[in-house]
Parts: C-alpha cells; structure tokens; sequence
C-alpha cells in the first residue's frame, strides 16, 4: 500500500488545496492551525516559546490548546515533555539529526517546524510527501527556513519519495533561469 502524507503548512496561496476528502493521504499539520483533517499535529517549538505565543492569545496553557481539536485526537508530537497533552509523542530527534548527518548537514540543521515534519516523513520512508500551505517566501523567518526545507525535499527526492507540490506555491521554482535574458 502506497503511503501519502501531506505537510499543511498556513500559508493560504496553497492550503486550501491540499486534497482533504482524499483519504488515502495523511495529514501533519501544526498545532497552532485547526485544520479540517488532522492525522499528526506537530508542536516543534519550547515550551518557553509556546507559553508566550499562547499568551498572546489568551490561551491558559498548551494542553487546552491542542487538547480535543479533532475527532480522532492525533498524536501530538513534541521535542519536549509538555504536561497535560493527551496522545503527546516524542519526536524521534536523535533519528532526525542521525538522518541529516548521514546526508552532509550539520545536525542542527532543521530550520522550521515543515523541516521537522519533512525528516520524519523520510524517516518513515513514506512513499509520497505532499506539500500544502508552505511558501516561506515572506522576509521574516520563513525566508531563512526555505533552504532546509528545500535541501530536505531534495534528500526526499534522491530517495525515491515522490514530492507532490502544488503550482502556487513557490518552493522547488525559480523565477527565471540562470545565465538567460
């Protein structure tokens, strides 16, 4: 059987055009969006972090905030032990930095929470990787995360997993090519 897995990213040029009703394809999204399908969440971020942006919003802690958000309650998967979080998982980061090592990068080399769910992914040795809702073109952040993403689609690739990335989306394009008018 052949394993789909879409990342959901939150940029909207692509996000709503992820294929939902396919239920062929799992779906890894990130815990600060509710999707409409939710097979893994990811919290890739300390809890430090996590506790400032929740106070941003008002939110009491992070339990409440991925706690009960989907119907099937997905494993949450973490890089810490946060409290309170039904199905929390540890994310497998020894594996992941063993994996980027292994492929010439530094084993610090993951930039972004789709980075973190882009190594899992290859990984598992999944069979396609389907990217929505990811553009990373903004010039905050984003901008400094797009090569990781991309160098982790290109190991992806040379693997044999099959990259499914939707035409709005600028990742994996370039504007014009080199050396021509």
């Amino acid at each position: 059987m052949t394993r789909r897995v879409c990342i959901l990213g939150s940029a909207p040029s692509s996000r709503d055009l992820a294929p939902f009703d396919d239920k062929g394809v799992e779906f890894w999204t990130l815990a600060q969006r509710i999707e409409k399908r939710a097979d893994r969440i990811f919290e890739i971020h300390c809890q430090e972090m996590v506790n400032k942006y929740l106070q941003t919003k008002n939110i009491k802690d992070v339990a409440s905030y991925v706690n009960n958000r989907y119907p099937n309650n997905p494993p949450v998967y973490t890089i810490e032990k946060f409290e309170n979080i039904i199905n929390r998982v540890d994310y497998p980061l020894q594996e992941v930095r063993e994996l980027i090592k292994s492929h010439g990068g530094n084993k610090h080399y993951i930039s972004s929470s789709i980075s973190y769910m882009i190594a899992l992914a290859i990984l598992e040795k999944v069979d396609e990787i389907l990217i929505y809702g990811v553009s990373m073109t903004h010039k905050t952040e984003y901008k400094q995360q797009r090569p990781n993403c991309e160098w982790l689609l290109g190991i992806a690739s040379g693997l044999g997993i099959k990259i499914t990335i939707p035409e709005e989306s600028p990742l994996l394009k370039a504007k014009k090519r080199y050396g021509v008018l």
